[in-house]
């Protein structure tokens, strides 16, 4: 007996190791060299300098990328994004342990028909697009993804010994939630509703005194949230919100400046609720499979029909739905890369789903000798299918020679005159900034000006206490919500000043600047028709060596709309000053990555029936 536990315990260790190695071993090598776009540059430097990222701050995500930072392996950017794959890979074994105990729980008790249904499962998760995105790029996903599926893990461990006098499951499942409030507190709580069954019954059962503890576990590991203070105080860089006071504490841990956020970027408005739920079964469809969502759909009734197994397919079903539907209310789910972050652990619940489908199968089908003749065969088949799932996908998102952001920088930032001013709309621009110059150290003679973030508490102090010579700038900005030609001007006869078009840039700001690259140059006088066409040359020579150098990254998603982006507004701005041919030259670059865009063909319309400058406000996204 002890022979055969012994030997069971190896076999386990065994499948958790195929779980979670291959998976880390794959991320790493598929990992961004250079990071990424979107947040990700900000999450890099936040490790690089123990600093403190966009509001709610995600301190676990800081400390994890600095403890990464250590190992001297490749690019400062790619340790950023090993700490991802480490976190994608605990996540994998959490799953893994969740979907056996569910497995053995639900009829699939032999291991023979478990660990190869468990480990197909965590593969399907572990291979689909939306989960390899989070774990090769620095994000704040895949560490929220490992906390939470521990969380059910423990839970799952729980509710199959129930009524067991242990309650330590309990506790370490509410440690990991108090971890994962200080790094994504609305993905945490979004677990609450599916684990409040258990904490009635504990109640039940036990009195308030494990309900108690429980909590204190969730203060216990919320209490990370103090590094946001103490770094503050140090004058860590980032520095986003400072948090050094009470109040400030709050309004960054609270993440106040999203509740009422938007795209600002966002061509087309927000979508109506039914269409952006639609969305969200469509992303799942594509990254989970239709399969394993019907064979998902057959588990849960499987679940909760039974009344042995019905506490497990409510943890499961309220996580699926809960998960999902959040994520479409919130909406931004096409065409969004963070989208599936917020959908990990819906994954697994679609995946754990389907996993007991195949255990209820083998329990229907199980002969007298206790072997599950067709169970076995369904399980070693999804484990086929899902290892080619998981080389698919690991192809099909590789970040490995993805050097967009870099090229990128190269183009704009890198290639400035000395002491340049920098002025930047985008967030992400304005973290790519940040990132590079803590990696590289080579343009310290740079001044950025950090436009989404000067409304923030102490945004303006940082920009002046660097560079003394930006008051009148930032300080203009403050009391008028915009930068006036006049202060730019002032500045730009004293240094170069370079910025990005941008709608929240005044028009009046628009006709003292001509594009230069990827920004625009603020011209002492007002642009004439010669400097807008001298730009518009550079233009075409400047983006054919863009094109060259990003190689294949140009044809990546998030390259493609930024580039989008950047061409429509050059398409604004020449329409706006009633240069045609450089605009019709700037729409054929839109194009590109657009071809059906409406709001291109509207200007485009708009500028073969006039020759004079075009009203762009209607253009201009809301």
């Amino acid at each position: 007996m002890n022979d055969e536990r012994g030997a069971g315990r190896v076999v386990g260790w065994v499948a958790l190791a195929l779980a979670t190695v291959p998976v880390f071993a794959a991320t790493v090598a598929t990992a961004s060299p250079s990071g990424y776009w979107l947040d990700s540059p900000e999450f890099t430097a936040a490790g690089i300098g123990l600093g403190i990222a966009h509001p709610p701050g995600q301190p676990l995500t800081a400390l994890l990328v600095a403890a990464v930072q250590r190992i001297p392996l490749g690019s400062l950017s790619f340790r950023a994004a090993v700490a991802s794959a480490l976190a994608a890979a605990l996540a994998a074994g959490a799953l893994f342990r969740a979907l056996e105990a569910t497995l053995r729980a639900s009829g699939g008790r032999h291991g023979a028909v478990a660990i190869p249904a468990a480990l197909a499962g965590t593969w399907v998760v572990a291979g689909s697009a939306g989960f390899w995105m989070q774990a090769i790029r620095p994000e704040v996903y895949a560490i929220q993804a490992a906390l939470s599926l521990f969380a059910l893990e423990r839970i799952v461990c729980l509710e199959t010994r129930w009524p067991a006098p242990d309650l330590r499951p309990l506790y370490a499942a509410f440690l990991a939630i108090g971890l994962a409030l200080a790094n994504h507190h609305f993905l945490a709580l979004l677990l609450l509703p599916a684990m409040a069954p258990t904490l009635a019954r504990v109640y039940q059962k036990r009195g308030a005194r494990p309900l108690a503890l429980a909590f204190a576990a969730v203060v216990t590991g919320a209490l990370t949230y103090l590094y946001l203070p103490i770094r503050a105080a140090s004058g860590a860089e980032p520095n986003i919100g400072d948090p050094s006071s009470p109040a400030r504490f709050w309004w960054v841990v609270s993440a106040r400046v999203f509740q009422k956020s938007a795209d600002p970027e966002a061509m087309l408005t927000q979508q109506p609720v039914f269409e952006r739920m639609l969305d969200v079964l469509v992303r799942l469809v594509e990254d989970v499979h239709p399969i394993t969502l019907g064979l998902a759909a057959l588990g849960l009734y499987a679940l909760v029909r039974t009344s042995e197994t019905r506490r497990l397919g409510i943890l499961w079903g309220a996580v699926l739905v809960v998960g999902a539907l959040a994520r479409g209310w919130l909406g931004f789910v096409r065409g969004n890369p963070d989208a599936a972050g917020y959908l990990l652990v819906v994954y697994a619940a679609i995946a754990v789903l389907a996993a007991c489908a195949i255990g209820v199968v083998a329990r229907l089908t199980t002969r007298a000798g206790g072997f599950p003749w067709v169970g076995t065969p369904l399980a070693l088949a999804a484990l086929a299918g899902a290892a080619i799932h998981l080389e698919r996908g690991s192809r099909s998102t590789a970040l490995a020679q993805f050097r967009a952001t870099t090229s990128y920088e190269e183009a704009t930032r890198l290639a400035l005159p000395p002491r340049s001013v920098v002025v930047l709309f985008d967030p992400s621009t304005v973290f790519l900034a940040a990132a590079t110059e803590l990696e590289t150290r080579v343009r310290p003679d740079l001044a950025i000006v950090p436009v989404p973030f000067l409304d923030y508490p102490g945004g303006i102090e940082p920009v002046v206490r660097r560079d003394p010579t930006l008051r009148d700038l930032v300080t203009s900005y403050a009391l008028r919500g915009t930068f006036t030609p006049a202060t730019l001007q002032s500045l730009a006869a004293r240094r170069p000043v370079y910025v990005e078009l941008d709608p929240h840039l005044s028009r009046d700001a628009w006709h003292t600047t001509v594009p230069a690259g990827l920004l625009a140059e603020v011209l002492t006088d007002p642009a004439t028709r010669d400097d807008r066409r001298f730009a518009a040359r550079e233009l075409l020579t400047m983006h054919g060596r863009l094109r060259t150098a990003l190689g294949r990254d140009h044809d990546e998603p998030e390259t493609r709309r930024r580039l989008l982006w950047r061409h429509w507004m050059d398409a604004l701005y020449f329409a706006g000053h009633g240069d045609r041919a450089a605009a019709f030259e700037a729409l054929v670059r839109a194009r590109i990555y657009a071809p059906e865009a409406p709001e291109i063909e509207r200007l485009d319309a708009a500028l073969r029936i006039t020759r004079t400058p075009i009203d762009i406000e209607r253009f201009m996204p809301d």
